[in-house]
């Protein structure tokens, strides 16, 4: 049986340099012993951390060291100095991590190695469902992952329990440490699920630990398909071909997250995706903001969504400070250049505005939600003209007004769409005679 570790360590496609993480236990030495019968033109570079949490540390130590002495294999070592704040296994496993990818960098090696097996898997998948989380956590641990766009764990191991792996080390005479902690079950509740759990759930059926890992296998493959089809949608999505209130609820969820994903942002609580789900489905809102973090948050505007700045609505109108516009003269603001003029243009960008009063300057500043403007019927306020021209929220706020005289001739609703005061439009039987010119300034 332990011609299978063999086989499958032999299998494994490796660069000529690897980082081998070695704890001096039975699962990392049988690792390590297996890579150098079946890998020999592989240069192994031994990564060992030393926590200081057992008095056995210093010996653990030495003991890899010697290992790394008998295969003539590099070691590198380091000291963890202390215990953060929160979960010493999680401070642990980052602290350790953080070590082996700085050595993948330094031996310019795209691969660490490390010794996980079934019964770690059985364990972290029991976690994952008691604590809580999403259904592609239950899919445990893959073979492997990628930490980073130039750096990938890879588990051999994980296929083989951990009385396979003791037996290999038997069969084969290797020595190992062992840590008295995970003799503990009040330690971790990682050491009460493999030290109390696990062995009465094998009293139910004796393959407990290979069923828990089918399912996990079973769970990663729908996710996978999962993936896909949520995929498809988004690309419809981003192609126009569909809107968010088309995808089909049972969707949502995971179309949400590959949005998210690909925009960047990870490690999203599902009770957020369901919160923006609602905003979706809410038609009677055509906007709303959802925060997902401290520094984003997603901007729903009719059935299109926006990933923002939380500060990005507070510039509304610190960028466009209101000013005024003589007669005949062009005037910057920003980027803009503006001109209000009795001179007919011949040609550019340009509106009519018709007054039998003289209106020789005029003010220009952001448009307010509060603000009216005159229609045959009365007067409209901002808001419903924003609503019945289904101008987006993120584009509200560089909309225009300009003022003369007390009133409002004409508001910008979007680009070079305006909307001139009915009290400021020319009749049949007169002509403009103002007009207001704008162009980008080169």
């Amino acid at each position: 049986m332990t011609q299978n570790i063999l086989d499958q360590v032999q299998a494994l496609q490796l660069p000529d340099k690897v980082i081998v993480a070695v704890s001096g236990g039975v699962d990392s030495v049988v690792l390590l012993d297996a890579l150098i019968k079946t890998q020999p033109q592989v240069e192994f570079i031994v990564a060992h951390v030393n926590y200081h949490l057992r008095p056995q540390s210093d010996n653990d130590a030495h003991f890899v060291a010697e290992i790394a002495k008998k295969y003539h294999v590099v070691l590198r070592k380091v000291d963890w100095q202390g215990i953060d704040q929160g979960s010493v296994e999680e401070a642990a496993r980052d602290f350790r991590y953080c070590f082996f990818e700085e050595l993948a960098n330094e031996y310019a090696t795209n691969t660490i190695l490390v010794a996980h097996h079934a019964n770690d898997q059985a364990e972290t998948i029991l976690l994952k469902l008691v604590r809580g989380g999403k259904l592609s956590q239950l899919s445990g641990m893959q073979p492997t992952r990628q930490v980073s766009k130039t750096v990938q764990i890879v588990r051999p191991l994980l296929p083989f329990s951990k009385q396979r792996i003791k037996l290999y080390a038997q069969q084969h005479r290797l020595e190992w440490c062992e840590d008295s902690t995970n003799a503990d079950s009040a330690y971790t509740p990682r050491n009460l699920i493999r030290l109390e759990i696990l062995p009465r759930l094998t009293t139910i059926n004796h393959k407990a630990i290979e069923h828990i890992n089918q399912t996990a296998s079973q769970i990663m493959q729908q996710e996978q398909m999962i993936t896909m089809q949520a995929t498809q949608y988004l690309d419809d999505i981003m192609q126009s071909q569909k809107s968010w209130g088309d995808i089909p609820e049972i969707w949502l969820s995971a179309v949400l997250s590959i949005w998210l994903q690909k925009q960047k942002i990870f490690n999203i609580k599902q009770v957020q995706i369901d919160n923006v789900k609602q905003l979706i489905q809410n038609t009677h809102k055509t906007y709303g903001m959802i925060q997902i973090n401290h520094q984003y948050q997603v901007v729903k505007s009719y059935q299109n969504l926006t990933l923002e700045s939380r500060l990005q609505n507070s510039k509304s109108s610190l960028d466009f400070p209101e000013f005024m516009l003589k007669l005949n003269q062009w005037q910057i603001n920003g980027h803009m250049q503006f001109q209000w003029t009795n001179q007919k243009p011949l040609s550019g960008r340009f509106i009519a505005v018709h007054s039998d009063h003289d209106i020789d300057q005029v003010t220009m500043r952001r448009a307010k939600t509060s603000d009216k403007i005159a229609i045959k019927s009365g007067h409209k306020t901002m808001k419903r003209l924003f609503i019945d021209n289904k101008v987006a929220h993120d584009e509200r706020h560089q909309s225009l007004i300009i003022e003369g005289n007390g009133q409002i001739l004409a508001v910008r609703l979007r680009d070079d769409h305006w909307r001139i005061s009915d009290d400021f439009i020319a009749k049949q039987d007169s002509q403009p005679n103002y007009w207001l010119l704008w162009r980008i300034e080169e």
